[in-house]
């Protein structure tokens, strides 16, 4: 009984009861800036008509960096756009609607996307706007097929590729581990006979098994943009290839196609159409330098063509400037960039310049993917 009564005393007497040990806090796990980037269309309204896509190409991915101190992506952000319809289907007068996210979202590829989409023909509309939601993921939690396109398709940063190619990989895969499988014979599919819409792109990843006589079986399509003819020649090549390193499990091998031909520009305007009429420009003779004679570099990458109508004033030196896009097919990114052509040309001198010249600025390519022609 006493001890009972000892045991007791010292549990209601606080201060003679050792203080409880805690666990201290563990250090705050400092994470990686870099931020996987998706970024999802959502409905199309037309004036209050809802219309939707005939074929939908999605905006690449993008990786960015948010370091401490860059502004925040809003929980519900996302990048509007305005544009037509016309009566081909084609997206047209695409321009930015509204405020531009942190500028460590890259949505480039945002407006160039949307001009390769397909709409119903024949049934034009104006006054259009869709709204693609901001997505922003640790580079490790990426969704799968996102991260697989990502490395298939062309992008500018590479830090994260391994991690992102490794997105939903089998547990028990071991393709990867040392010494990786070598290459006896690397077959590809033959790309020229398989379609591509001009201004999108397509991959397959495909997953398979190396047997030990280094042939592959499980050959299968892991993710693809749902291009039956690539996918069904991707998974032959890799039937049809051979490897040295004994067995392995696991393994992935990405596959793109890029387009034929350039997506030809809109039926566009003559610059005289749009010319004002208080145009005091008779005489100013033809250009004596053109400069900066690109693209814009996001429509390059998908090989889409366009032009823009410019006004502009010259002085007696022949300097251009006060200048004014009047207008811009298939976005406004070809009116800027007509604009730094313009103002980076020059025209004859003159005893007392010009103003209200208009004149055409048409960006045409020769092949996929080339910088090569400004009329």
């Amino acid at each position: 009984m006493p001890i009972v009564v000892l045991l007791a005393s010292l549990l209601t007497a606080g201060q003679h009861v050792p203080p409880r040990l805690t666990a201290p806090n563990p250090p705050p796990v400092e994470q990686s800036p870099e931020r996987f980037l998706t970024f999802e269309p959502g409905a199309i309204d037309c004036g209050g008509v809802a219309v939707a896509p005939v074929r939908l190409e999605m905006p690449y991915s993008a990786i960015g960096f948010a370091y401490a101190g860059a502004q925040p992506l809003p929980t519900d952000a996302s990048y509007r756009v305005r544009f037509a319809i016309d009566a081909d289907g084609r997206a047209v007068d695409i321009a930015a609607d509204g405020d531009a996210p942190p500028p460590w979202v890259n949505t480039s590829d945002i407006m160039p996307a949307l001009a390769a989409w397909r709409f119903a023909t024949d049934a034009p509309h104006a006054g259009c706007h869709v709204a693609f939601v901001i997505h922003a993921y640790p580079v490790d939690e990426a969704p799968p097929v996102a991260a697989m396109r990502y490395v298939a398709l062309p992008h500018v940063s590479r830090s994260a590729d391994y991690a992102l190619f490794n997105r939903g990989a089998p547990p028990a895969a071991n393709c990867n581990e040392e010494p990786r499988p070598g290459e006896l014979i690397r077959v590809w599919p033959d790309f020229e006979t398989i379609p591509q819409p001009p201004g999108t792109r397509s991959f397959a990843m495909i997953g398979y098994d190396i047997a030990k006589d280094g042939k592959p079986k499980n050959v299968h399509v892991v993710a693809s943009d749902g291009n039956r003819d690539l996918d069904r020649k991707s998974v032959a090549a890799i039937r049809r290839s051979r490897f040295t390193g004994g067995a392995r499990t696991g393994c992935r091998y990405e596959f793109h196609r890029i387009p034929i031909t350039p997506l030809a520009a809109p039926p566009g305007l003559e610059a005289a159409a749009l010319r004002p009429a208080d145009s005091d420009c008779a005489g100013v003779g033809d250009w004596t330098h053109l400069g900066l004679q690109t693209f814009p570099e996001t429509f390059r990458k998908r090989s889409i063509e366009g032009w823009a109508i410019v006004q502009f004033d010259v002085a007696p030196w022949g300097e251009t400037g006060n200048f004014k896009v009047l207008a811009a097919e298939p976005a406004e990114a070809f009116g800027k960039q007509a604009i730094e052509t313009i103002r980076r040309s020059t025209k004859p001198r003159s005893k007392r310049g010009y103003t209200g010249c208009v004149d055409k600025v048409a960006f045409k390519m020769t092949k996929v993917g080339s910088d090569e022609t400004i009329d």
